[in-house]
């Protein structure tokens, strides 16, 4: 196999600017071995641009590739979503859209702060002295501010349905 013995799952924070909220969700898979994992992710474009072209989709299943501070991004063009993937360093990271991978790829060229610089991460991770087999992190206080992000949303999604129903009872 391709993949290595390492990876993480990453909640970077929720997009409450379009149409509905977008998570900044990625994944993260260890590469042993580039050569195939990159053949690999080709054969899974090509099926998935095949079943798209097949399906005969509105929205035909394409990737595109972008590129950032020197990595490149393959993005899979769909309406509202631009999900993609990257190999970053030693990693294959998939990610919920552009954006997220930018961020991801600007904390790894030292333009954002990391996990591992985090003062709250550091003092946990500190209590577990040997190597271990898993780890789950969790900020609360930011995880919080996303649940109040949320909140705000869909009060606001509510109120605007309410104002349309008075409107229309009024008409």
């Amino acid at each position: 196999s391709w993949m290595g013995s390492e990876f993480a799952c990453i909640l970077s924070g929720v997009n409450l600017e379009g149409m509905f909220p977008l998570p900044g969700y990625f994944l993260m898979l260890k590469v042993r071995d580039d050569k195939k994992a990159r053949e690999t992710l080709d054969k899974v474009e090509n099926i998935l641009e095949r079943i798209g072209r097949e399906k005969g989709s509105p929205f035909p299943l394409k990737f595109g590739e972008e590129s950032y501070e020197g990595e490149e991004i393959k993005v899979l063009q769909v309406p509202v979503l631009a999900p993609g993937y990257a190999f970053i360093n030693d990693f294959l990271v998939i990610g919920t859209s552009t954006a997220t991978m930018k961020k991801l790829i600007d904390t790894e060229k030292g333009k954002d702060v990391s996990l591992g610089e985090d003062a709250n991460f550091k003092r946990v991770k500190s209590i577990f002295k040997e190597k271990n087999n898993g780890l789950c992190y969790l900020n609360v206080e930011k995880t919080l501010d996303i649940v109040r992000g949320l909140t705000g949303w869909i009060l606001s999604l509510q109120e605007t349905q309410l104002n349309r129903m008075k409107s229309r009872k009024t008409a």
